[in-house]
């Protein structure tokens, strides 16, 4: 296999790796106004990602595949994939999903932790773990130990950069939203270098992902929301109430303060 290709095979491993990462620590933080940020939450998230990556990992390294069909395989997988992180992570959608749930009087936590982490997160975890065992098939047939190596190195350094970039920087600097949009942007730039067919079903696609992902994420949405902060740590909102005489603050779905033009509203 000539160098060019090899970078290219990587870099898909490595954008996998970061996609994995950052859609895990998004999903968590984006559930803190919802279930909390203690560790029986952040452990049934962890715990959801570990499994279906593991079956993923089984599933795609069952079998040798050929090498004509793998990058159309790659390619499903990230659509697929791309369209859970957008929905999975967006403010929008989560608040609907929670609310509903309020509507038809459920509140235990764990059990509304479990039905997200099942519904959104497994489906794109199984995939996205199918990169790596899928791109090792267009290596030599008798994978050596470090060819090996190198596939996983750069599948981790790929997750730690989705860890670091997306906590210590996006969300702190930017917002939540914005690694929202990086994360969909940094798939589908995946997905456009492996349409090598340019089938036109994957180019619309990719289109109204990006599209979709940048009306329900961008800051003139949050600020119609009432969203004032949306970082790493906290969610913040202002809202009316008492037919507009008073204004109240929350954080993370939680009263904090209000404010009243009546002092009897206080």
């Amino acid at each position: 296999m000539d160098n060019k290709k090899s970078i290219f095979l990587f870099i898909i491993i490595l954008i996998s790796g970061y996609a994995s990462l950052a859609l895990e620590l998004l999903a968590i933080r984006q559930l803190v106004p919802y279930l909390g940020s203690d560790t029986i939450i952040t452990s049934i998230v962890i715990g959801i990602v570990l499994i279906f990556l593991s079956i993923g990992y089984y599933r795609s390294g069952k079998k040798k595949k050929k090498k004509s069909s793998i990058r159309d395989k790659i390619v499903n997988n990230f659509v697929i994939a791309t369209c859970f992180i957008f929905i999975s992570t967006t403010y929008v959608f989560l608040d609907n999903y929670f609310k509903f749930f309020e509507f038809i009087g459920i509140t235990n936590r764990i059990l509304k932790a479990f039905s997200f982490s099942i519904l959104f997160l497994s489906v794109p975890s199984y995939l996205l773990a199918q990169t790596t065992p899928l791109i090792s098939n267009y290596f030599s047939k008798n994978i050596s130990g470090k060819s090996t190596g190198i596939i996983l190195m750069f599948g981790t350094f790929g997750s730690f950069a989705g860890s670091l970039f997306t906590t210590l920087f996006i969300m702190p600097v930017f917002g939540v939203n914005y690694a929202v949009m990086f994360n969909v942007f940094l798939m589908t730039v995946a997905i456009l270098l492996l349409n090598r067919r340019n089938r036109i079903e994957i180019y619309i696609l990719t289109f109204l992902s990006i599209i979709l992902t940048f009306m329900f994420n961008n800051s003139i949405l949050e600020k119609k929301l009432g969203i004032l902060v949306n970082n790493e740590f906290s969610t913040i909102k202002v809202a009316a109430t008492d037919n507009g005489d008073s204004k109240i603050m929350i954080v993370n779905n939680s009263y904090a303060s209000k404010i009243s033009k009546n002092e009897v509203l206080m």
